[in-house]
């Protein structure tokens, strides 16, 4: 061809062309690889593109053009593949440029690609999302990402964990304190405090015991009226029969009787009762439980001293006439409870000095007090975080019930259900551990209940003796009214009310519906140390708040809402701007509107414009 020129040909140039010849060849026979038919054929035509048709291969000739576009369009061909690698990251992306088959596996992926369209964008904003926790130093994080070893929807969790654990880590090495801690060591340390404790109770029992009996006349201390009364005192207890009554005894010994029982536990009935009116004979007198005690039970002790404190908690029971409600054969209506001002609410009003407790000391778990701290006192109680996250203490189960109004007013399947769960309680051995109590809606739920388990106690000994042999504190089975200063390890809580037979559902709730229902439920909810399970054949959106606008309703709904879903719909809860009341007018407004069951926001608006309340 044009290449040999004789002795003017320039060999490397040739050489040049026998290479491409040989690669041609080498090419053609790959393509085709064993099948011989078909390479003689290409042979063939080659042979005659070549040697015949070989003008057509010179600059401007047809299989020139087509040669040279072929060349053009694998030049742009080879930019975007490695466009394309350098994007995904992959320098083996395909195998590379020169794969057999690579525009078929080409395009079979963007087939693929276009069916996936709709993920490209999260993929784009994950590899954003990636470069920049690489640059941040979360090469590590990404790695167990991508392998698999951290689920996505784990990943925020992951990252705290080990941020903490870093942290921790970091302050433990910096504090010589920290770095030098034994854990066995402060183990160690708390038993030995724990036995100074103990110790140190029992000696204070001795210690007062010393104290008071160092406070009994003796000797030349009796005289005057300390000989006579005491020498009363003798010669009555001495006495067979014909006891003088103990109203007269503690009258005739009032000197003495401070020294001998400086302090006297009792109801106001007794004092009423044995206390006489003329003298003052204590210097404090101190009601327990003031919420439950009505105020002319109240008068008549206080009168017995010089000092007076009232211990109680307004946001639980008021005083009912839940022991006079019942009828001749001895049955509880609960519908005829009548609440009544307590000793507790006069001494609020009239202004006297209030110390109140921060600390909540019952719940071993955060859970069981959270809706509580929330609700009614506006989340001000000091309490200790639980020491797990996922804090089961409040549990939700569904009885799938039926309630029976009229004269029964009992849910026979819910109170089943906690009898059932009573006796796997204790058959398990878990009774030696944990003692349980029962709440219930009303009096006849809460028969309902001691009946069948009378029964089940009867018909299985092995239950009977387990029950009997459980800790120092005994099974109950009570009603809202007569809960309040009971606790117990755990609370079974049947609520009772549901759905009739015919599917239809009152929102009338017993005592709930009344005023101060909502304290009812207070107490009911914080009587449980570790756990609280609530049966109910009830759910929350079954109740209807714009059928009543009782609180004690729109709080229970607001707990069931709770125990199925757990504390975060109360931080769900709307909360303006949060500003509180101008004026105690204000708060008392608020606190009997908040009583009807109305829904309360104080100082509602912008900038100097605000509604008092909403």
């Amino acid at each position: 061809g044009d290449v040999f020129k004789a002795e003017n040909t320039d060999w490397s140039e040739a050489a040049a062309y026998l290479r491409w010849m040989d690669d041609l060849a080498l090419s053609v026979q790959k393509a085709f690889d064993a099948q011989m038919e078909q390479l003689d054929i290409a042979r063939s035509s080659l042979r005659v593109l070549l040697s015949d048709q070989n003008e057509s291969f010179r600059p401007g000739g047809r299989l020139y053009n087509v040669a040279q576009a072929y060349r053009n369009s694998y030049s742009g061909f080879i930019a975007q593949f490695t466009s394309l690698r350098e994007l995904t990251g992959n320098n083996e992306f395909l195998g590379g440029s020169a794969k057999v088959g690579l525009l078929g596996c080409i395009r079979s992926m963007h087939a693929q690609w276009q069916s996936h369209k709709q993920e490209i964008q999260p993929w784009c904003v994950w590899n954003d999302s990636r470069a920049k926790a690489l640059l941040l130093g979360l090469q590590g994080l990404i790695e167990q990402v991508e392998q698999g070893a951290v689920d996505l929807a784990d990943l925020k969790d992951h990252f705290v964990v080990s941020y903490a654990s870093w942290w921790l880590k970091c302050i433990l090495d910096r504090e010589p304190l920290l770095a030098n801690f034994s854990g066995a060591s402060q183990a160690h340390k708390i038993a030995e405090f724990q036995k100074a404790d103990e110790r140190f109770q029992k000696l204070t029992v001795q210690y007062v015991q010393a104290k008071l009996r160092g406070k009994i006349p003796t000797g030349s201390e009796l005289t005057g009226d300390l000989k006579g009364e005491i020498g009363f005192l003798r010669h009555e207890a001495q006495k067979q029969k014909m006891h003088r009554p103990i109203r007269e005894v503690l009258k005739k010994s009032s000197a003495v009787l401070p020294r001998l029982k400086p302090c006297l536990l009792m109801s106001p009935q007794s004092v009423a009762q044995y206390l006489d009116t003329s003298t003052q004979m204590f210097d404090v007198v101190i009601f327990d439980e003031a919420s439950q005690i009505p105020t002319w039970d109240a008068v008549g002790a206080i009168s017995r001293g010089k000092q007076l404190i009232c211990v109680g908690d307004p946001k639980q029971l008021p005083p009912t006439n839940f022991f006079s409600a019942s009828d001749a054969s001895g049955n509880f209506d609960d519908e005829s409870l009548i609440e009544m001002e307590s000793i507790l609410d006069e001494c609020l009003s009239c202004g006297m000095p209030l110390s109140r407790l921060a600390w909540h000391y019952r719940s071993r778990n955060e859970g069981l007090i959270t809706f509580s701290n929330h609700q009614y006192y506006g989340s001000d109680l000091v309490t200790f975080p639980s020491p797990v996250e996922t804090d089961n203490s409040v549990e939700f189960v569904d009885s799938k019930g039926i309630y029976e109004p009229g004269k029964s007013r009992t849910n026979k399947i819910e109170a089943a259900k906690i009898v059932d769960e009573i006796e796997q309680h204790y058959l398990s051995g878990a009774g030696k551990k944990f003692s349980i109590g029962v709440i219930t809606f009303n009096s006849t739920q809460q028969a309902l209940i001691e009946k069948l388990m009378d029964q089940r106690r009867l018909a299985n000994r092995q239950l009977d003796e387990a029950i009997a042999q459980a800790g120092s504190e005994e099974l109950f089975i009570k009603n809202l009214e007569n809960v309040q200063g009971d606790e117990r390890d755990i609370i079974l809580f049947s609520i009772t009310f549901a759905k009739d037979a015919s599917g239809k559902l009152s929102m009338n709730f017993g005592p709930m519906n009344k005023e101060g229902g909502h304290r009812r439920l207070n107490v009911a909810v914080t009587r449980a140390r570790h756990k609280v399970k609530i049966f109910s054949s009830l759910r929350p959106e079954d109740i209807d708040l714009s059928r009543t606008n009782a609180r004690g309703v729109a709080d229970l709904k607001a707990y069931l809402d709770f125990a199925l879903h757990g504390a975060r719909v109360l931080t769900e809860q709307a909360i303006p701007s949060g500003r509180e009341p101008d004026s105690p007018f204000e708060y008392q407004v608020i606190d009997a509107l908040r009583n009807r069951g109305w829904r309360v926001v104080p100082q509602v608006g912008v900038s100097g414009y605000r509604i008092d309340l909403v």
